[in-house]
């Protein structure tokens, strides 16, 4: 037996998994991200919450997510000074580094990145 789940009800249901720790903005943009991912692939995906969850994580910035995942953004591109990090000059370049290693999600508020 399946249920259909529409978007809002299934960022609903990721944003109320008492150990997700989604914000409603993150669990959005995944369920987005999910939604377009079965468009891509032709196959319906299962929801499962506990999955997603053990799967991604949300952080509040790309410079957090490096910094937690790979280390200090300093440390990998001379570029990436704290100074011009602060003002998102190299959001781009960042995104575009983690993009290299895994599935980054950008949303409004922060970035969901995939488990490598």
């Amino acid at each position: 037996m399946k249920m259909t789940l529409s978007t809002s009800h299934a960022a609903d249901l990721l944003f109320r998994d008492e150990y997700g720790g989604w914000s409603y903005a993150a669990a959005n943009a995944m369920c987005e991200y999910l939604e377009q991912l079965e468009d891509d692939i032709g196959e319906d995906i299962e929801f499962c919450p506990v999955a997603i969850r053990c799967d991604y994580s949300e952080y509040g910035s790309l410079d957090e997510a490096i910094t937690e995942l790979i280390g200090d953004p300093v440390d990998i591109d001379e570029e990436w000074t704290p100074e011009n990090i602060a003002t998102g000059d190299h959001d781009e370049d960042m995104q575009m580094h983690l993009q290299e290693l895994t599935t980054v999600i950008p949303f409004n508020g922060g970035v969901i990145v995939q488990s490598f």
